[in-house]
């Protein structure tokens, strides 16, 4: 969100995803170093009592999604970018670029589908760095695209392609967080990704491991979704990343670890309900025997708890607003807010629309249509109490 500090050259932090059944994991992402350095301890028993952030009376800019005009299509708009002047960035559907005005208007389309320059495969990533310089990753091409303001084309960088569906976003030095899955070769397997955090330099190619976590839990109908998930945010120069198992969150500044933010939070048990729920709505494996092998297998090697963060933003101030998980807090859209220091200074609760992004003054929410397809994105003021 904020301007960039003097860059001599873009690196690229990934997530790379390896399990036992993976073998083609890089040498140099088994040396990740231990996580050492202090914790900071914080409480839930007064998080009702911390100040309440809202929304202000009335959106700043409101974009209006049509299902007639291509230029207004919101499909798969997940990641948006608000620039100084109030112009919005956004991908749909993996591509082209579109920059919309303060007021909501379409006012161009970047690019077009395929290789060459300027071109893109599937934008996954959208970043603002250099101020209002704006940058994208394309997870399918492998490489970094970085366009001026006006969304004018003006180089691109290539990168290891992060097969698979890729989180994260980009500091405002021109880091990248990304996420590379592997897939489980037996269909009956049940095992835990690692997550090795590393920072990777696009031009050399050059890869330094940072920290090694838990990852998803994956099995042969897929990753179990009440587990817990990885999840990471930044700003500046801070990374933070947690494997979500607690509400342990590992903050790094430049590379090197910094603190640990920690919510002491009791295991909420996953049952053999939840498991039998999941494999019965996911696919059918047969015969009950069958279905009833599967789920108890499920249950006694994957994850005894329910993940505790569903998920994280960063507000371009130093802030961290963290998303517990439902079954933590009782309001169901409750975002606690941490300050630089890592103590929690806030908290800010939904209106029934979804949190997109958050800036130092405002945040973007989205609402959805009955299908789910994005309908509305507005730019809202955020408001603080005195």
């Amino acid at each position: 969100m904020a301007a960039m500090q003097h860059l001599t050259a873009w690196t690229v932090i990934a997530l790379v995803v390896t399990t036992a059944c993976d073998r083609r994991a890089r040498p140099e992402m088994d040396d990740a170093p231990a996580f050492d350095a202090p914790v900071v301890t914080e409480s839930l028993k007064h998080a009702d009592s911390l100040p309440l952030w809202t929304l202000g009376p009335a959106p700043l800019t409101r974009l209006q999604g049509s299902e007639s005009d291509d230029n207004y299509d919101l499909y798969d708009a997940w990641d948006i970018v608000r620039l100084s002047n109030g112009v919005l960035v956004l991908a749909p559907q993996g591509g082209p670029v579109r920059l919309y005005g303060a007021n909501g208007k379409h006012l161009r389309t970047v690019g077009r589908r395929g290789q060459g320059p300027g071109e893109f495969g599937q934008i996954v990533q959208i970043g603002r760095i250099r101020g209002d310089t704006i940058v994208t990753f394309d997870n399918e091409l492998g490489r970094i695209s970085v366009l001026s303001p006006q969304g004018d084309f003006v180089r691109s960088h290539r990168s290891d392609p992060l097969i698979g569906q890729t989180l994260g976003g980009f500091t405002q030095d021109g880091h990248f967080i990304g996420e590379h899955s592997a897939s489980l070769r037996a269909t009956d397997a049940v095992s835990r990704d690692r997550v090795t955090l590393v920072s990777r330099n696009p031009e050399s190619g050059e890869a330094t491991p940072i920290v090694a976590i838990p990852g998803a839990w994956m099995t042969a109908v897929g990753q179990v979704p009440f587990s817990p998930s990885p999840r990471t945010a930044i700003a500046g120069r801070r990374i933070y990343a947690t494997s979500a198992d607690k509400y342990d969150i590992l903050v790094f500044e430049d590379n090197k670890p910094l603190h640990s933010i920690r919510i002491e939070i009791s295991c909420i048990p996953v049952t053999t309900t939840d498991v039998r729920k999941w494999v019965e709505n996911s696919s059918s494996l047969g015969d009950d025997e069958a279905t009833t092998r599967y789920v108890e297998q499920v249950r006694d090697k994957a994850a005894k708890c329910h993940g505790q963060v569903n998920r994280m933003l960063t507000d371009g101030a130093g802030r961290l607003w963290v998303r517990p998980s439902n079954r933590v807090t009782s309001h169901p859209d409750r975002w606690l807010i941490h300050g630089p220091d890592g103590r929690l200074i806030a908290r800010f609760e939904g209106s029934g629309s979804t949190l997109r992004a958050v800036g130092p003054d405002h945040v973007i929410t989205s609402t959805s249509s009955d299908e789910g397809i994005p309908a509305v994105i507005e730019v809202w003021p955020l408001q603080r109490p005195h």
